[in-house]
């Protein structure tokens, strides 16, 4: 290295015409790179691709926002007239919201709102279905003959009459007409006779109720993931809340959702990261001007970690063409172990005042600091999960890039005034005399931690559900608890599905899926079931139905039914033929036909039957069950043919378990790696053990930690703790080489120089890891609580154990011969 310095110091323009060369190079490749955010790239590949694909994919009915308007006092409504909120207020204000939500939708977020059912399209759907009754009921010829009795014809058509002289009732002259014996009309969803009810069921002045709340839902235009978009729906949302909020001040409105969660969590981040990174960036500035003395000393120590940062980028596009956003995020923890690579080249100048003598005392310990981290980060490009690739990639190539500024680079742009805060490194240098390792009382409390750390390190805990290192607004909470009372009955409300190429085999797969259902409820697994097939049943299963139509209502007994009808209605003085539209069912010879494909369902509805994925139709089964039985709930169901679960996080649980095991195994190697690099190295197996025993002991202990704590680890912090595993190499590698240094008589000052650099890279990084313990996010603060034990746990371990096993090694004659050997 030192060759190629001076071959450099003298051809200056090959200096500078390669940092721009390269530094260009890296530009065009980087701006290229694509960045693809998919949390689904974060799962290992599987049988069940499919399943977790369709789970993730962008489906209208799972990322639909709930919206919710309620009385502020939580009270039942009243009648109209009467002081107090009534559903007719709370209709109108679901109307003035929807109104104004889309009004100030300017960046058409919004693909859709469902809030009110008009009465034609309804009649028109009744129609449709009454139609083509024999296609929709199940019936048993007992059960038909009962209601094609005269006695229960009597009573129906009396009923009939009674009702459609109601204002309500002579809106549904035409469905009576097919249905004298009243079996279709007893099946609808909701109760036509409730207009006047002081407490609406589920569906008054054509808008939806439950209990004391109107509801509605908007279907967005984007993606769940899209949280820049996600906002400005919100934005939108909010301001019309706010609106109705001041007009109804009786009124109150709440909304729920999975973009309302996406958006959430990401400004959750954004403010913890505005009070995190401002708080460590006043903190690492502050110390860093003080320390060094000259601004330009900031610009020195971060041009190669740019200058690694756009060689990675750059990499990343030759080699795939982009990677993922996520694993981009992850990656910038990576700097922090870049930093500490310049911070010892820079410190190492303040003190020497020679950049040649920089170069030949740095590019050892520099190198193979970085040799190990590569390989430490390397071993996680060997892992199933395309997200955990992308950081390990990512990684690795950017302490390529960064070690190479560092050292070719950077040792031709010191300045002829070396300045330095002198005050400032006595006191580290004051701070670093001080030998912990010859401390008995500090070594015994040492041990006692590591001891007591590690005896616990096998009882930590892995929490395998995502769900758990999300940010849930407090409204948002508040939200889902109020739907879930007034809708679920306090129960929780999964959706399931079922897949075909065409929407009639997915309806076929559904029967399957409701008749697993079914035997479920039976056992007291599930609590209900809004069965789809009642509105929608397969073409196999109409057919069924209608043969056995046409079976019962033969000519003999379609002429048998019609007299009994005429005296019904001679009875009641009504003429019969106001029912010739069932005399035309009764004769008529109906074919099978899909709902979903006849046109009068609008789509706004209609997604939240059946949506189309790709090249496959996909047909929704909403089900309410106790939380504590949804695991064995979504074993059984998802384990049928052509059948998945709605929930994301349902197929997260068991692949991050497998990552959890894979990332052990990674370690594993990348601990072999580090230990052969080492033995190398410093070609003494006795040096390799001394330098990594801190690190190797610094996983455990962090384990242990997180046991006593009560923390929990979670897929990011495990990853994060890479960072840990790779800056605990450096420093054991730089302290290594100052003991060394020392005790051969070559450089005495050496381990201060070093422990200087240390010292400011550790401060640095501890400050970091101590601001996210301020933050609200549960990850982030997960990360700041793993990542801060384990720096502490290494700078403690490299400035003990590590220097008193190496005194210990060198009272050792025979030892201490082929240790101090150069």
């Amino acid at each position: 290295m030192l060759r190629f310095y001076h071959f450099l110091h003298s051809h200056k323009w090959i200096l500078y015409l390669s940092i721009l060369v390269t530094t260009a190079l890296f530009v065009v490749l980087a701006l290229q790179c694509r960045f693809e955010e998919n949390i689904a790239k974060l799962l290992p590949p599987t049988d069940s691709k499919l399943n977790i694909d369709l789970a993730f994919s962008d489906l209208k009915v799972k990322d639909k926002l709930f919206v919710q308007v309620i009385p502020t006092d939580r009270s039942a409504l009243v009648a109209e007239g009467e002081k107090g909120v009534n559903a007719m207020m709370l209709s109108e204000a679901m109307d003035r919201l929807m109104e104004l939500t889309q009004a100030n939708d300017h960046d058409s977020t919004i693909l859709n709102v469902l809030y009110e059912l008009e009465p034609d399209m309804l009649l028109d759907a009744a129609l449709e279905l009454i139609e083509m009754a024999p296609a929709y009921l199940d019936f048993t010829d007992e059960e038909m003959d009962s209601l094609t009795s005269v006695a229960h014809l009597t009573e129906q058509i009396a009923q009939y009459i009674e009702f459609l002289d109601t204002e309500t009732g002579q809106n549904f002259y035409d469905i009576a007409a097919y249905d004298p014996c009243g079996i279709i009309l007893s099946k609808l969803p909701f109760d036509l006779s409730s207009s006047n009810s002081n407490r609406p069921s589920s569906f008054y002045n054509n808008h939806f109720f439950a209990g004391n709340t109107c509801f509605g839902f908007i279907t967005p235009n984007l993606s769940s993931m899209d949280s820049r978009n996600s906002n400005r729906l919100l934005k939108a949302l909010r301001s019309a809340i706010k609106e109705v909020e001041k007009e109804y001040p009786q009124i109150e409105v709440y909304y729920h959702g999975t973009i309302v969660n996406s958006a959430n969590n990401a400004s959750r981040i954004r403010k913890d990261l505005f009070l995190t990174l401002g708080i460590s960036l006043s903190v690492i500035l502050l110390l860093l001007v003080v320390v060094l003395s000259q601004p330009s000393d900031l610009i020195l120590l971060l041009v190669p970690i740019v200058y690694g940062a756009l060689f990675s980028l750059g990499a990343m596009f030759v080699l795939q063409g982009g990677m993922s956003l996520m694993a981009l995020g992850l990656g910038a923890i990576v700097m922090g172990v870049a930093l500490s690579y310049c911070l010892h080249v820079v410190v190492h100048y303040k003190y020497a005042g020679n950049p040649e003598q920089t170069v030949r005392e740095q590019s050892k310990p520099v190198f193979l600091g970085s040799l190990t981290t590569i390989g430490a980060f390397a071993g996680l490009v060997f892992t199933e999960s395309a997200l955990l690739r992308d950081f390990g990639w990512f990684a690795a190539f950017a302490m390529v890039g960064t070690t190479i500024a560092a050292l070719v680079f950077l040792p031709h742009f010191f300045g002829k005034k070396n300045k330095r805060n002198y005050k400032a490194f006595v006191f580290l240098e004051r701070v670093n005399t001080y030998e912990p390792d010859r401390r008995r009382w500090l070594m015994i409390i040492m041990l006692l931690y590591v001891v007591t750390t590690i005896a616990f390190s096998g009882r930590y805990t892995f929490d395998n559900n995502l769900k758990n290192i999300n940010y849930l607004a407090p409204e948002a909470i508040e939200s889902r608890q109020i739907w879930e009372e007034h809708h679920n009955g306090g129960c929780f409300q999964q959706y399931y599905a079922a897949y075909g190429k065409t929407i009639d085999e997915a309806l076929t797969k559904l029967e399957t899926l409701e008749a697993e259902t079914d035997s479920l409820r039976s056992r007291g697994l599930i609590t209900s079931v809004t069965k789809t097939s009642l509105f929608m049943p397969s073409l196999a299963r109409q057919k069924e139905r209608i043969d056995h139509w046409r079976e019962y209502f033969s000519p003999y007994v379609a002429e048998l039914v019609w007299e009994r009808i005429e005296k019904a209605c001679k009875v009641n003085d009504i003429d019969a033929e106001m029912f010739e539209p069932f005399k035309e069912i009764m004769y008529g010879d109906l074919e099978p036909e899909l709902l979903s494909e006849a046109g009068i369902i609008p789509d706004n509805v209609l997604c939240n039957l059946v949506e189309k994925v790709n090249d496959l139709y996909l047909v929704f089964e909403p089900v309410r069950l106790d939380a504590d039985n949804l695991p064995q709930v979504n074993e059984t169901l998802t384990a049928l043919d052509g059948c998945i679960v709605l929930d994301p996080f349902y197929y997260t649980t068991d692949l991050v378990e497998l990552i959890h095991t894979d990332f052990n195994k990674i370690l594993l190697v990348s601990s072999i790696f580090v230990f052969i690099v080492l033995l190398f190295s410093f070609r003494s197996f006795v040096l390799a053990l001394i330098a990594f025993i801190p690190m190797f002991l610094s996983w455990y202990v962090v384990l242990g930690a997180m046991a006593i704590s009560g923390q929990p680890f979670n897929l990011i912090n495990i990853v994060v703790s890479s960072f840990i595993f790779g800056i605990g190499v450096d420093y054991s590698i730089f302290i290594m080489d100052g003991l060394l240094a020392k005790a051969r008589g070559a450089n005495t000052h050496l381990l201060t120089y070093h422990k200087t650099a240390i010292t400011i890279s550790a401060t640095i990084l501890t400050v970091c890891m101590a601001s996210l313990l301020f933050a609200v996010h549960p990850s982030m603060k997960s990360i700041g609580f793993a990542s801060l034990v384990g720096m502490i746990t290494t700078i403690s371990l490299s400035y003990t154990f590590e220097p008193w096993l190496f005194r210990q090694a060198l009272k050792s004659k025979l030892l201490r011969r082929r240790l101090l050997r150069e």
